[in-house]
């Protein structure tokens, strides 16, 4: 049973059903979130390169909201502000004009299936001398203002706390902090094709589209985002890690040529399960009708679609580009595995920075994330049949 939700929010979700019954609630559209952004802003230009593709995106994830599951009064109110942020930061984006230049490389950009090692390997790697991770509050508000005092971490931190509040569990399925390094699919939002809305909140139809959509556009524009967040530290080369890049490697490979791809691999009949456990924390408080069958559905054609795409991806990428890892040896061997990935990408490994790995904590501390296949309505059969369909041998 999940627990009791606090009286704000069962008041809230009580006033958007009331809305919603008498046709008096406030709509997602593109036209209206558009003019919020721009007065939020008081920008207005919304072309870039990207243009076609976003307006899709925009119009295919409000439909979505209307589909079922219906998103209760939270869920209406979170992706409102999610979309704010998104539509502000793009035109910011544009305001602020095209940027030019090369990145400190090699940039490592860790990817895999969602739950194979990904998020621990790419803490591991964020502290060795000369990197520089994205945190929480970079990413998600990537474009500094141009005037006035900067509270971007402020306004992440209360996000984080808030959400904090309403499903703790969280916390043991993926602990983070408004500093800590942290995935950069965020930087996709202001484009519209990105994984962070499908995460958050059960908008099948959108999930399912952006499995099609083209991206090579949305990737311009997020190396845009990354070449301005890494003028404040020339010096430094960035790391980067989200699992869902896997699906678009031949993409993120062309508009980041700096690029060196570290690709974990765990059994998906363990990794499709536990997403679907942390994506469930997520969905169940933007709706009252999470059905978890569905949703383990959705995570396993999540994985087959990541897996097909990274195939492609690694066929067409040379082989100094691509290291791979497995998860059994990252847990048991984390500093011998950082030690192979930069002798590999050509980095130096500092006797101080082997001696931190070797005592680095194996696991963060945390409760115990517990889960099971069958509570999402999957099997060990059905998970190795959908992907070996999708990695034939």
């Amino acid at each position: 049973m999940s627990p009791r939700r606090p009286l704000g929010v069962r008041l809230l979700n009580r006033a958007s059903r009331a809305a919603r019954k008498l046709g008096v609630a406030p709509p997602l559209d593109p036209a209206s979130l558009k003019r919020q952004a721009e007065r939020t802003t008081g920008l207005n230009d919304w072309n870039a390169d990207d243009h076609d593709i976003f307006d899709e995106g925009l119009s295919t994830l409000c439909a979505a909201v209307e589909a079922p599951p219906v998103l209760n009064g939270l869920g209406r109110l979170a992706l409102h502000l999610h979309l704010l942020r998104a539509l502000s930061t793009r035109l910011q984006r544009i305001a602020a004009g095209p940027i030019h230049g090369t990145l400190q490389g090699p940039v490592l950009v860790v990817v895999g299936l969602p739950r194979s090692g990904t998020t621990y390997l790419h803490r591991l790697l964020a502290q060795a001398p000369g990197a520089r991770a994205l945190r929480l509050w970079e990413v998600q508000h990537p474009i500094a203002p141009s005037s006035g005092t900067d509270r971007r971490r402020a306004r992440a931190q209360r996000s984080l706390s808030t959400f904090a509040r309403l499903a703790p569990e969280i916390e043991a399925k993926h602990a983070t902090s408004v500093d800590a390094p942290e995935e950069c699919f965020f930087l996709l939002d202001d484009a519209l094709v990105t994984p962070s809305f499908p995460l958050m909140f059960p908008v099948e139809h959108y999930r399912q589209w952006r499995h099609t959509a083209p991206v090579k556009d949305a990737y311009r524009s997020y190396r845009s985002h990354l070449l301005r967040l890494a003028k404040s530290t020339p010096d430094r080369r960035l790391v980067l890690k989200a699992p869902g890049h896997a699906e678009h490697l031949t993409a993120i490979a062309e508009a980041l040529p700096e690029a060196v791809f570290v690709h974990t691999h765990r059994d998906p009949v363990v990794t499709v399960p536990s997403r679907a456990s942390l994506v469930a924390s997520f969905h169940g408080q933007f709706t009252d009708h999470l059905d978890l069958h569905a949703l383990g559905q959705s995570c396993l054609d999540d994985a087959v679609h990541l897996l097909r795409g990274s195939r492609h991806g690694r066929a067409s990428l040379p082989a100094h580009r691509l290291i791979n890892v497995e998860y059994a040896s990252l847990i048991e061997h984390p500093a011998a595995t950082v030690a192979r990935i930069h002798a590999s990408a050509r980095l130096p490994m500092p006797p101080d920075f082997r001696r931190f790995l070797v005592n680095a904590p194996r696991n963060m501390s945390r409760p115990r994330h517990v889960y099971a296949a069958a509570d999402f309505g999957l099997s060990e059969h059905a998970i190795k049949t959908a992907v070996t369909a999708a990695q034939p041998a």
